[in-house]
């Protein structure tokens, strides 16, 4: 298959398309298989009509209409890739019937075409430098904020607290609920060893800044090791 462009001014072209000769038999081929299903033939099953039957009862005219409608569309839209182009409307199309399919076969299609952009000489364009005003009070903002994120935590004993300052408060109702929360874990164990645990914590206990987690944990490996030293000795009733 080949193609021809013809430009006919206001992004309309002109596609001539030359089919060959082995397309166009395949084409003829399917439309008589076709038209063997469809066709209703006394004496003949749909489908097993000889072909000479078949276009004597039916002319060979309708086999190439059948044979150039079912498979002018395809070759239009090959042809338009092969020569790259993008039409934005349907094909008119102009052609005669073939009368073999022996020799090749051309029809022509009338289409819009989308329309070849103008590129602008670049280098002339001038595009202003946007003027950026920043507010003084978004520095101070910004520099306040960074501060803030890199700053150090200094003890201040010897003044009250004021505004800024950062207060660590320190809860024994927490540290005891943190030692609650151990021997829950633990008490099971302890039991079956028979031993019992009590819990009494100085109010004079200072302040312990640290992860929750971490603290039980230290609590846990502490018991742990209680109750491994407690398994060394006496089978008596212990109390720690």
């Amino acid at each position: 298959m080949s193609a021809q462009v013809e430009e006919l001014g206001e992004n309309r072209v002109r596609l001539t398309v030359d089919v060959s000769a082995h397309e166009l038999e395949h084409a003829v081929e399917h439309a008589t298989n076709d038209l063997s299903e469809s066709v209703k033939i006394p004496g003949f099953r749909k489908g097993k009509v000889p072909t000479p039957v078949l276009v004597s009862k039916i002319g060979k005219d309708r086999i190439w209409v059948e044979a150039v409608e079912s498979h002018i569309g395809g070759w239009f839209w090959s042809a338009a890739s092969r020569t790259r182009l993008r039409p934005i409307s349907a094909p008119q199309y102009d052609f005669e019937l073939p009368t073999t399919d022996k020799e090749p076969w051309s029809f022509s299609a009338t289409i819009e075409v989308q329309p070849t952009p103008e590129v602008v000489d670049w280098t002339t364009l001038e595009v202003p430098r946007a003027e950026v005003e920043v507010p003084q009070e978004l520095v101070d903002q910004e520099l306040e904020a960074l501060r803030q994120s890199v700053a150090e935590l200094v003890p201040a004993d010897d003044r009250p607290a004021r505004d800024g300052d950062t207060l660590l408060v320190h809860s024994m109702d927490r540290l005891a609920g943190n030692a609650e929360d151990l021997l829950r874990i633990v008490r099971a164990d302890a039991v079956a060893r028979n031993i019992t645990i009590t819990m009494e914590i100085d109010p004079n206990v200072g302040c312990v800044v640290g992860d929750r987690v971490q603290l039980l944990q230290v609590f846990l490996n502490l018991t742990s090791m209680l109750l491994r030293h407690c398994r060394l000795c006496a089978p008596t009733r212990d109390a720690w």
